[in-house]
């Protein structure tokens, strides 16, 4: 089901009337998100590159990358400005924006389209699992064959 122009501001109406969604606040939050996926994608770029030209320094960034503040990439951002490694976060910075201007383009259709099609294909699934004859339930249930001698009485 593709929305229509007209049925995008009856569809953000509902959204909102939905438990009172802060459809901004979404959007804050999942910029958020997609921010430090794309600090962490710039993190492997750059931890690639290095291998090639400065293994030592790609197993040192590879080392402070796995601390678990990659999971926010503003403040493993601002972690490793505090380093002595700050040109690798200035490089990082470098990056993340320049995949950002490249993904960003594709983003908007690539993931309605994603969501509608695996919803899709949820759907699909529950419908199979629900409405498939299943064995054992019949099983369940006493055969009933003639008796020859009650069908004449």
């Amino acid at each position: 089901m593709v929305l229509g122009a007209g049925t995008r501001p009856a569809l953000q109406h509902r959204l909102r009337d939905w438990g009172h969604m802060d459809i901004k606040q979404v959007a804050k939050d999942t910029t958020r998100v997609l921010a430090s996926y794309l600090t962490y994608q710039a993190v492997r770029i750059v931890v690639s590159q290095l291998r090639e030209t400065n293994p030592g320094l790609a197993i040192w960034l590879n080392g402070f990358s796995t601390t678990g503040k990659i999971q926010d990439g503003e403040a493993y951002l601002e972690e490793l400005l505090t380093s002595n490694h700050q040109e690798l976060a200035f490089r990082i910075m470098t990056v993340r924006q320049h995949l950002a201007e490249e993904v960003t383009e594709y983003l908007p259709e690539m993931v309605r389209s994603g969501i509608q099609q695996a919803n899709m294909g949820h759907r699909r699934q529950y419908l199979e699992r629900i409405t498939q004859l299943n064995i054992s339930d019949l099983s369940s249930y006493p055969e009933q064959e003639a008796d020859p001698d009650k069908e004449s009485g």
